[in-house]
């Protein structure tokens, strides 16, 4: 339970970061290509402060907002978290998903009426496939956004209305609601391999640790030449 708890957190926040990081690239394109590494390090480093942070607000909160008593239950079901928590949580979720569905859609439409205004194919060979590149990318990370407002954000929108309204969901669609969540990073991932081929080769080699064997091959050979 702990653990698709942040994985909700992490994902509304990667989302937002998505999001804010599109921005930035098309809004000041000049400025984002010069940014190194501490520009994702920080941005890394505030997610990554974030999540330790509700981590840490989960485990206080379940240990010290619910009573101490003895459960016989094998299973060890019943309140995990109070409601104040479960209403902050599917709220800041449900909030941080569409503030960053909200500032892709700005994204989306700047860079249409910034594509209007530029001359098609113009420039080099080397601007013309970075241009392609960032029009692929764009329309990748948008049809991510829709798919995560349908199979993530409005799912995540009924369970916040019904924790504030204190109606529980009825069960039959706790499961739907349950399979839709779940599934939603596994369909934006395909997506993205689909639509993103330039990246398929490096991913493969990523799942298959192939990176490592072909870094220390080349090292092994740099080495024994000189």
């Amino acid at each position: 339970v702990f653990l698709a708890y942040m994985g909700g957190y992490s994902s509304a926040l990667m989302n937002l970061v998505v999001s804010i990081d599109r921005y930035i690239a098309i809004s000041q394109s000049l400025k984002y290509r010069s940014m190194g590494i501490e520009y994702a390090n920080r941005m890394l480093a505030v997610v990554a402060i974030v999540a330790l942070t509700t981590l840490s607000a989960m485990f206080l909160s379940s240990y010290f907002g619910l009573p101490h008593k003895e459960n016989l239950d094998r299973m060890c079901t019943g309140l995990i978290f109070p409601a104040w928590f479960l209403k902050f949580h599917y709220s800041f979720v449900t909030g941080v998903n569409l503030l960053s569905i909200t500032i892709y859609m700005g994204v989306y439409f700047f860079y249409r009426r910034l594509m209007k205004q530029t001359a098609p194919q113009s420039g080099s060979d080397d601007e013309v496939q970075r241009s392609a590149k960032q029009r692929r990318l764009t329309v990748t990370l948008g049809i991510i956004t829709i798919s995560t407002f349908i199979f993530y954000v409005c799912p995540t929108t009924v369970l916040a209305v019904s924790t504030w309204w204190s109606k529980p969901v009825p069960q039959q669609y706790t499961f739907i609601i349950a399979a839709m969540t779940r599934t939603c990073t596994l369909i934006n991932f395909v997506i993205y391999v689909v639509r993103q081929r330039e990246i398929r080769q490096g991913m493969w080699k990523l799942l298959t640790c192939r990176i490592y064997e072909d870094n220390h091959v080349t090292a092994w050979i740099s080495n024994h030449q000189s």
